[in-house]
């Protein structure tokens, strides 16, 4: 080690001094370096319209959250980060008090028609600022004359929140006047694409497939792989809901969509594996998809954190009576064959319990209360009903297998709900999420549980201006304080809004705030071709 004595270190800390005064002027002044703020002023307006500040940003990317402040003006992110207000003239001010801001949620498949009557106001109540309509097959937009003239109809409408759209293949099918059963031919094959293709023009994001479900059940391979064409010349999406998602088939049923994935992006809907047990099986349908996304064929995947699904009670006929004709030919002609299938599915889904009637003459009763109360078995009532009597909420799902998908950083959150359907999905998914998996036992990151809400749905569907918190995006925002979020919906009570976000901007504009609506029309419509 080397050591100086006293007299050298004084002789060079002189020397350091001299050397220095000869650079610098004596009476210096140091010039202070600009905030990012102040460069983001130079050269230009300095009226905004909102700021929020003394949050905690978390900005759906997965990135940690960060103490900061954002500037909003019209609908649009204008600045993230420290706010110097003396500098700029700010229309409206409002303290965050550190809870958190983050982008709105975006729900990749929901239900309901913004054409008709009915309000989106409990998606707005749990944070949603935008949603994703014509899923399973079927699709308003195929209603009426024309894809345009739907869309531009739902664009002169007051919206509540952000609304995007896909085309709905059973609604294709029907349009051209293939509808069920029957296999189109070459000329109807075109005709399909056509309709596909207007739909696409007009904005939609991609095409939806309900293959469980009448007419989408009848289309083979050859059919879905013409029309995935179709979509990926617009690079758009197919969001299916797949052929079977039973544990002995849902393989088979992600093999038949990858082949559609050959020819443009695809999604699983609502990922579930029915009757199947443990997180094992759920690792292994996620190592599926992601070998298929490493071999170069695009899948991603959205889930609902519950384990009851719901649909129409021809979930458990059998596929040669769930049409109105065909129903009425197997009673006739099928008839004990018809009553064993349907006792052998009823117990198969864990029996009439696990069957919650959410419309028809049942509403709000199991199948199990319906045969106390009737004398009947389950197998009269359900053939009373019909294959189109009733929908309800089936309890088919395995927690801890749902558990791997729910948590899984690849997979996104959705609510397949909507204003009216009798189960709590459609009032309570994104709080039951922050409730359950980031404030009760800490499954799941809060950053990374935003990115399963925000940012992927937006990168999955093709927004461009939505899903975080960065300049240029979209104000759509959240501010809310996660121990204060609750889900109030239950299956008793599926229509009970959640609670605790307090304030809720769509494009800029407060629209939720003490747990009503604020305004109405903030709302617009999201086309493909600009992707706002």
């Amino acid at each position: 080690m080397l050591f100086l004595t006293f007299i050298e270190v004084k002789r060079s800390l002189l020397l350091n001094l001299i050397t220095a005064s000869l650079f610098l002027p004596i009476s210096c002044q140091e010039i202070p370096t600009p905030t990012p703020f102040e460069t983001f002023l130079s050269g230009r307006d300095t009226i905004f319209d909102l700021a929020i500040l003394n949050g905690v940003v978390v900005d759906g990317l997965g990135s940690e959250p960060i103490n900061s402040d954002v500037l909003v003006t019209g609908d649009t992110i204008a600045f993230v980060g420290y706010i110097d207000t003396t500098l700029a003239k700010i229309t409206q001010i409002i303290h965050a008090q550190e809870r958190i801001i983050c982008p709105g949620f975006i729900d990749p498949h929901a239900h309901g028609d913004p054409m008709s009557d009915e309000s989106f106001e409990n998606f707005l109540a749990m944070g949603v600022t935008t949603i994703l309509l014509g899923q399973d097959g079927s699709s308003s937009v195929q209603q009426g004359n024309s894809a345009l003239e739907y869309l531009a109809a739902v664009e002169d409408r007051p919206l509540l929140l952000n609304v995007a759209f896909l085309a709905g293949h059973g609604s294709i099918r029907t349009n051209v006047g293939v509808g069920a059963k029957r296999k189109p031919d070459a000329i109807e094959i075109r005709n399909m694409q056509q309709v596909l293709k207007e739909s696409l023009e007009a904005g939609c994001f991609g095409m939806s497939t309900g293959l469980e479900y009448v007419p989408g059940m009848y289309a083979d391979r050859f059919e879905l792989v013409e029309l995935a064409k179709t979509v990926g010349a617009y690079e758009g999406i197919i969001m299916s809901h797949m052929r079977s998602e039973d544990e002995d088939e849902i393989d088979l049923s992600i093999d038949e969509l990858a082949s559609q994935g050959e020819y443009c992006r695809v999604h699983i809907s609502h990922l579930k594996v029915v009757y199947g047990k443990g997180r094992e099986k759920g690792v292994q349908v996620i190592k599926k998809i992601k070998a298929l996304n490493e071999s170069g064929i695009v899948v991603t995947a959205d889930v609902y954190p519950y384990l009851a699904g719901y649909t129409g009670i021809s979930i458990v006929f059998p596929p040669w009576a769930k049409t109105p004709s065909t129903f009425i030919e197997a009673k006739r002609s099928r008839n004990a064959e018809l009553r064993s299938y349907l006792k052998e599915k009823v117990l198969q889904r864990n029996g009439p319990e696990a069957t919650l009637f959410g419309s028809g003459p049942f509403t709000g009763l199991t199948l199990a209360e319906v045969e106390k109360k009737s004398g009947k078995s389950f197998v009269d009532i359900l053939l009373e009903l019909g294959p189109f009597g009733a929908s309800g909420a089936y309890f088919v799902m395995d927690q801890k297998l749902q558990d791997a998908f729910i948590t899984d950083s690849t997979i996104m959150i959705c609510t397949d709900g909507s204003p009216t359907m009798r189960h709590p999905r459609g009032y309570g998914t994104y709080a039951r999420m922050i409730e359950d998996y980031f404030v009760r036992d800490s499954s799941i990151t809060l950053p990374i549980l935003i990115k399963k809400m925000t940012y992927l749905p937006a990168k999955t569907i093709g927004f461009r201006r939505r899903g975080q918190i960065a300049a240029g995006y979209a104000a759509d925002l959240l501010i809310f304080n996660p121990s204060d979020i609750k889900e109030r919906a239950t299956f008793v009570e599926p229509h009970r809004p959640a609670e605790g976000f307090d304030l809720v901007f769509v494009n800029g504009k407060i629209s939720w705030k003490n747990e009503s609506i604020v305004r109405s029309d903030a709302g617009r419509l999201i086309r493909r071709n600009t992707g706002y």
